[in-house]
């Protein structure tokens, strides 16, 4: 008992003196997170663009993990920054009472009607400072509640994703029935409960106060917590819930969630007069190795808009989505994978299902294909350039590298222009033809 009241003691005495460990952790943490988040962005960003291509639940569970760390990452962020100028707020108000205990309207010479107003819309310090100081502490509390959630959200989608995934693999290739009805059933209830479970926590414990129902939901319940990792926290969730100011805080996290998702996709569309699209007047960054800000290439890219030699570079990544891999089974059905699209292991050879290749002779057909869904011209003169697989080193993303000689041309502008195949039906036959994929100006030298 006597233990109990000590550590109660200490508690009490922790808590009325939080607001540095607050101001300490707060700014700490701010900074560690404008620095990592923009780092983690950027390797998983590489990651994702080498196995860009791979039809993989696992990988797609990860890119969703992932998503809603960066989310967690960036309310964490918001919320520290806002509690952060609210505690520096808090102590500029501590420090004014040290200098004046309060406010005497009446000797300001308001008239009678705002100073009636004012008394009623106005707090005293006092009453100013505790406001701020619980604010602050729900606002910290809130901002760990937000990133803890976000964490188990992706690992809750990483069991869904994965368990389909298992129950997918089992079905094809021992029941051989892809669209089992097992796995159909299971996807729909997953799904369903999980909404049920969304509702409850959104709600506040709405299902949980349904008399009827929570035997029914208990198990599905529990079996939920334990896969969300939920225990992480569930104290902080249900202590807040306990206290009515606190609780106006729960309200706002699934619209703060909404909130940042939305102000991810936001961007200023500037210059309405200046053409944004790829054209011979134009000349987009993300054309050019030595220019483009992000670490990716969507169409295509050469080292630079200058060519200070006779050979010019163009690169075009082979995103392996179902487009192009439509396209790669149709004009080339008899085009094998050299290897199957799964995470190996140096350690474990058996799980790598590889055929190398290292004659021309086998090599060629795998390039003939490649090269047959492109078009290469440069002002308007169709060109046969010497084609290699290629990874490229700064985005780390598969795909074709073009070397070209232009030697001959002159000197000045030219723009090169890539066409991709695509066919459409014309009376009961496909006709072939090159749209326009990309295009992009470069000066030789």
């Amino acid at each position: 008992m006597q233990r109990r009241e000590k550590s109660n003691e200490w508690l009490d005495r922790l808590g009325k003196e939080s607001w540095q460990l607050e101001l300490l952790i707060s700014g700490f943490s701010i900074f560690l997170l404008i620095q990592g988040l923009d780092l983690a962005e950027q390797k998983f960003h590489l990651f994702f663009n080498r196995v860009q291509g791979i039809d993989s639940l696992l990988l797609s569970a990860l890119e969703s993990y992932y998503y809603f760390l960066l989310i967690g990452g960036k309310g964490l962020l918001l919320s520290l920054v806002f509690h952060l100028f609210l505690r520096g707020l808090w102590i500029a108000a501590v420090g004014l009472r040290t200098m004046n205990k309060g406010s005497n309207l009446t000797s300001q010479g308001f008239t009678p009607l705002f100073q009636r107003t004012l008394r009623k819309n106005t707090l005293s310090l006092d009453a100013y400072i505790l406001q701020l100081d619980k604010f602050c502490s729900n606002i910290f509390a809130f901002a760990y509640l937000v990133l803890f959630v976000a964490l188990c959200i992706g690992i809750y989608i990483g069991f869904v994703l994965g368990s389909l995934g298992i129950l997918n693999w089992f079905n094809g290739d021992i029941l051989s029935l892809p669209n089992s009805i097992i796995t159909k059933i299971w996807e729909y209830f997953i799904y369903s409960l999980s909404l049920i479970y969304i509702m409850d926590f959104a709600g506040q414990g709405l299902i949980k106060r349904a008399d009827g129902l929570d035997k029914f939901y208990f198990p599905f319940y529990k079996f939920l917590s334990w896969i969300s990792l939920s225990f992480i926290y569930r104290s902080l969730y249900y202590t807040m819930m306990g206290n009515r100011f606190s609780r106006r805080f729960l309200w706002f996290i699934i619209p703060f969630y909404i909130l940042i998702y939305f102000g991810n996709s936001l961007f200023f569309q500037t210059q309405p007069l200046i053409p944004k699209s790829s054209n011979p007047l134009s000349l987009i960054p993300g054309y050019y190795d030595d220019l483009n800000p992000d670490l990716s290439i969507k169409l295509a890219s050469t080292p630079s808009r200058y060519v200070s030699n006779g050979v010019l570079e163009v690169f075009i990544p082979l995103k392996m989505d179902d487009e192009l891999s439509g396209k790669i089974e149709r004009y080339c059905p008899d085009i094998q994978p050299v290897h199957n699209s799964l995470i190996a292991s140096k350690f474990i050879p058996l799980f790598v299902n590889e055929r190398w290749i290292e004659s021309e002779t086998q090599v060629k057909p795998y390039m003939e294909c490649m090269t047959k869904l492109f078009k290469i011209s440069i002002d308007d003169r169709v060109l046969e350039p010497s084609s290699f697989f290629y990874q490229h080193p700064k985005t780390t993303q598969y795909g074709l590298l073009h070397m070209i000689d232009i030697d001959t041309f002159t000197r000045g502008v030219h723009i090169v222009e890539i066409g991709r195949i695509d066919s459409k039906k014309v009376g009961d036959q496909d006709s072939v033809y090159y749209r326009p994929y990309a295009l992009l100006p470069v000066w030789k030298l």
